[in-house]
């Protein structure tokens, strides 16, 4: 079964909520550009209330070497997570493990993931033109047939929520995004939404073991 991150954590509420339900990944975006940016000082407070048993990501969009330095001080077991357009050279400087996300408008998407060698996981998200992230739009799925998931980390990202998440499962990508379909407006996530998402996706689970 894939794992789950639930993306653009950004009050402590909201924290405490998605914790309850057990998902693999919390994201946190320090994109300022983004309705659920959050800064260093909101990552102090939310380090203490991290679940030890989730890892957090911390998304970075064509960020500063020192800004990202300063986050990983404060949150040493964070994944990175890069959004923007970052080189492989570049994310790879940290020496932590890096999830690259790379947007997907056509098939041509294929071959920038092997751009990105070092890169521990490859996060497909929706294009836009707009926007890095966090549209709450799907796109084509269907421009994953042929994708040689064994040979690397794929999550799924862009409008993956209450109503496709068994689709989405049954791509059999290692990880799934779940961000905006669990708010009720950009950058507030619902705890109702939070709570039928998780009902209906432990539900599932179990009845596919």
């Amino acid at each position: 079964m894939s794992k789950i991150k639930v993306c653009g954590i950004n009050d402590l509420s909201c924290l405490d909520s998605v914790q309850k339900f057990k998902p693999d990944y919390l994201g946190f975006i320090t994109y300022q550009n983004s309705p659920r940016y959050i800064d260093a000082n909101f990552l102090k407070q939310a380090q203490e209330f991290i679940d030890d048993e989730i890892t957090p990501v911390i998304v970075f969009v064509n960020e500063k070497i020192s800004f990202v330095n300063e986050i990983i001080n404060i949150i040493p077991n964070a994944l990175l997570q890069f959004h923007g357009n970052e080189t492989d050279e570049f994310c790879a400087q940290f020496n932590r493990p890096y999830w690259k996300a790379i947007h997907v408008k056509d098939e041509t998407f294929v071959d920038k993931i092997n751009l990105y060698p070092n890169a521990d996981a490859i996060l497909l998200e929706s294009y836009s033109p707009q926007a890095s992230g966090g549209t709450g739009k799907r796109f084509n799925w269907d421009l994953l047939n042929g994708l040689e998931k064994d040979k690397k980390k794929f999550i799924l990202a862009g409008g993956v929520g209450n109503n496709n998440f068994e689709s989405a499962l049954k791509l059999g990508l290692w990880c799934l995004d779940v961000n905006s379909s669990l708010e009720t407006s950009p950058g507030k996530k619902s705890e109702k939404k939070i709570k039928e998402f998780f009902q209906n996706l432990r539900n599932y689970e179990k009845q596919v073991q």
